[in-house]
């Protein structure tokens, strides 16, 4: 049975070990060799334990678990670059790839979305490196409209970026 759940503090390691494995899965063959070597769990657990313990209400991890594994997690917050205007933010959506095509990435896309309208943002948007086809493929799929270019600023890697956008949320359907 899958579960979405607020992440804690307590969960940071855990993300952190999640985070590295599906990003090293994603990124192996996008990502310069140097980076790829540079971020693994020391380097994501002091991001994460600061992102899970400020509570600033400008930003939230929701993870989602099936039979008590960690099977993907969504991060997202205000807009990280001026190219999103005013919508808010996916940051992170991850989903591990034996819990690929489960409905999984939906469900965490809508409930982050849920929460950014909470919030009061107009719509979402997610950057995404030009050449992730599949998770480009996914957003568009989703309803996400391509609204933008960017260089993402780094400071570990200044990736190509395309912003997918949802104006408004009809596309999450029950958020209508």
């Amino acid at each position: 049975m899958q579960i979405l759940r607020d992440a804690t503090p307590e969960d940071a390691e855990a993300i952190a070990r999640f985070h590295v494995e599906v990003w090293r899965q994603t990124y192996r063959d996008m990502a310069p060799p140097a980076v790829f070597q540079a971020l693994d769990v020391a380097a994501r657990l002091p991001r994460w334990q600061m992102l899970l313990t400020a509570a600033d209400g400008r930003h939230g991890t929701i993870l989602a678990e099936e039979g008590g594994t960690l099977a993907g997690f969504g991060h997202y917050g205000a807009p990280s670059h001026p190219a999103f205007g005013a919508l808010g933010e996916v940051k992170n959506l991850y989903i591990a790839r034996r819990f690929a095509r489960r409905g999984i990435g939906r469900k965490l896309l809508r409930a982050m979305a849920g929460r950014l309208r909470e919030q009061g943002y107009p719509g979402v948007g997610i950057g995404v490196v030009t050449t992730n086809h599949p998770a480009r493929a996914f957003y568009e799929a989703e309803g996400g409209e391509h609204i933008a270019s960017y260089i993402d600023p780094g400071p570990n890697w200044r990736s190509s970026n395309v912003i997918y956008a949802w104006h408004g949320f009809a596309a999450f359907g029950c958020l209508g």
